[in-house]
């Protein structure tokens, strides 16, 4: 069952996937159709699942299942998955790599492996209060709280 993002109950469970490259508007308008089919029909046990998709700032989707309505059972998150990764190569991106850092500069994402962090964590171009984007969040609440963080709440602290 299909619901908006904003009707997704604060404690509903997100996955969060990062494109390194802006999402074009084909791109996007691709992901949402093909997520939105998907979503109508997913299932858990043969339970129907409460769920939504939402693409933020053209790098990230987030997968949102509203656990109060019925849980969700590991099939049905390597369902999503499988979908993940047919847009991957439908689309020539990447959004299973997790080994990528994601921040902001100014008004700019990046999306970034973790040596070239740190060399600009050294060239003072990422600084303590560059802002972070958390993957490990897993709630939809987590959005608001603690999705996006300065770098000095985060676990690169350890590189200043």
């Amino acid at each position: 069952m299909l619901i908006d993002f904003n009707q997704l109950a604060s404690t509903a469970r997100i996955w969060i996937y990062t494109c390194a490259t802006p999402l074009s508007s084909e791109q996007k308008k691709i992901i949402e159709e093909k997520f939105s089919h998907f979503i109508q029909t997913w299932e858990s046990h043969g339970n129907p699942l409460k769920g939504s998709i939402e693409i933020l700032h053209n790098h990230f989707i987030i997968i949102g299942v509203d656990e109060t309505f019925n849980s969700i059972s590991g099939c049905a998150i390597d369902k999503s998955v499988e979908l993940i990764r047919e847009l991957e190569k439908e689309l020539n991106i990447a959004l299973l790599n997790h080994t990528q850092i994601s921040y902001q500069i100014q008004d700019t994402i990046h999306v970034d492996s973790l040596p070239n962090v740190k060399q600009k964590i050294q060239d003072g171009i990422i600084k303590t209060n560059t802002l972070i984007f958390n993957p490990t969040i897993s709630q939809k609440a987590d959005l608001q709280s603690s999705w996006i963080i300065p770098a000095e709440k985060s676990w690169l602290v350890k590189y200043f």
